[in-house]
């Protein structure tokens, strides 16, 4: 017989993971086609209708006709006017339209006098590419009909032409505020996140889809013989997972994300120590659900579905005071929500080891939970017929074998 030992255990599963048709293209092909097609589809693009309220209060002329031009461009969907801004901040909140913009008290003297001037557009940002898109398409309307609305005014008021057509190219200024999400940014913010949800999704898919395939093979491989046997082989088993998922995580917030332009890898030590502490965790969760499974075929459907909430429940692209408590405590239990956190203060923002300590504890914690869990779920499977029935049984390589009926 073959060499079986604990080396041996650990290639076997590196070239499993690599070359076996049903799960090569989880741990190869995947992550790395995800890294170049993924912001494709997320073109920036300019809605029409949006839901828009107006806070007049300047309550003159100019505000008034400013509100009719609103009213009239297919780009706005002007909802209503209101002269109470905090009755309005809590409707936007509620998610009762997606912009507010307000017109400031004594909009209409500064702007016939030439003093300077704004308008101020706010969006939710709740939803980041919405927020963005909203106040991109909200943002040229209101400029134009704003240094209409003056004109109109001036001209009442017997204003020379040509001193009219000069304060025309001078618009008032528009300032621009999200309510959440305050960077507005996609590339460096969203972009970071989604990719910790793409390195737990497509690792719990490769290893659930290799383990069961494993479980149903007509002689079970060796190493998930030994894995389920003994404790150091269960740490061969899990070594090569955490291995490649280490490399795709440093691959992409390395050579992918500044192919891309994107801020990584700020604080070096802090996004290499948030790289091995997410990849032990989401391996640790892979062979839990991978065990648990056994010859159920339902753990990639399981995870694909997941992946999704996983995103919002982190709390960086979604208000946390608007996720349900049940649903902070399930993703408390996700690798990717402390993941997320320490990665975007890390790479992106330069954070140090310190800062996001209590995230990496957080990893580090949920990798033992898992390891711990994967270990006595593969306890129970110790006297499985086809363990103990395995030409690489510890038992039977010992001279030892116990025989069970089926």
């Amino acid at each position: 017989m073959k060499s079986c030992g604990w080396t041996h255990c650990f290639l076997e599963t590196v070239k499993e993971c690599l070359t076996n048709l049903s799960c090569f293209s989880f741990f190869l092909v995947a992550i790395f086609f995800y890294s170049f097609y993924y912001a494709w589809p997320y073109t920036a693009q300019l809605p029409d209708h949006i839901s828009t309220v107006v806070v007049d209060l300047d309550n003159t002329p100019i505000s008034r006709e400013l509100i009719r031009g609103l009213q009239a461009v297919s780009q706005i969907d002007v909802k209503g006017v209101s002269n109470n801004p905090d009755t309005a901040i809590r409707d936007l909140k509620n998610g009762k339209f997606t912009t507010l913009i307000t017109i400031p008290n004594g909009f209409m003297k500064d702007a016939i006098t030439g003093v300077p001037t704004a308008l101020e557009l706010v969006s939710n940002g709740a939803f980041i590419v919405k927020a963005r898109s909203s106040i991109a398409g909200a943002a040229g309307p209101l400029q134009e009909i704003a240094s209409t609305a003056i004109a109109v005014q001036l001209i009442k008021q017997g204003v020379p032409i040509s001193t009219i057509a000069a304060s025309a190219n001078k618009p008032p200024a528009v300032i621009f505020q999200p309510m959440y999400n305050t960077v507005s940014g996609y590339l460096n913010f969203a972009v970071p996140i989604v990719f910790c949800i793409i390195f737990q999704t497509v690792t719990l898919a490769g290893v659930g889809t290799l383990i069961n395939e494993w479980f149903c093979a007509k002689q079970m491989p060796f190493p998930l013989v030994r894995a389920i046997q003994s404790l150091p082989y269960l740490f061969a088993l899990y070594l090569p997972f955490f291995c490649i998922l280490l490399f795709w995580t440093l691959f992409i917030e390395g050579a992918s994300f500044a192919w891309h332009g994107i801020n990584s890898f700020q604080n070096i030590p802090a996004t290499l120590a948030t790289c091995v502490f997410l990849s032990m965790a989401v391996c640790a969760l892979a062979l839990v659900i991978a065990f648990a499974f056994k010859r159920a075929n339902y753990a990639v459907q399981t995870v694909v579905l997941t992946s999704l909430p996983c995103v919002f429940i982190t709390g960086d692209l979604f208000p946390l005071q608007n996720i349900p408590d049940y649903m902070n405590i399930i993703a408390f239990f996700i690798p990717s929500t402390p993941a997320v956190h320490a990665m975007l203060r890390a790479s992106q923002a330069g954070a140090s080891i310190g800062q996001i300590m209590p995230h990496l504890l957080h990893l580090l914690g949920l990798t033992v939970f898992y390891l711990t869990i994967a270990y006595l779920i593969a306890r129970t499977y110790r006297n499985d017929y086809e363990v103990i029935s395995s030409p690489y049984s510890l038992k039977t390589v010992k001279g030892q074998t116990i025989l069970s009926s089926k």
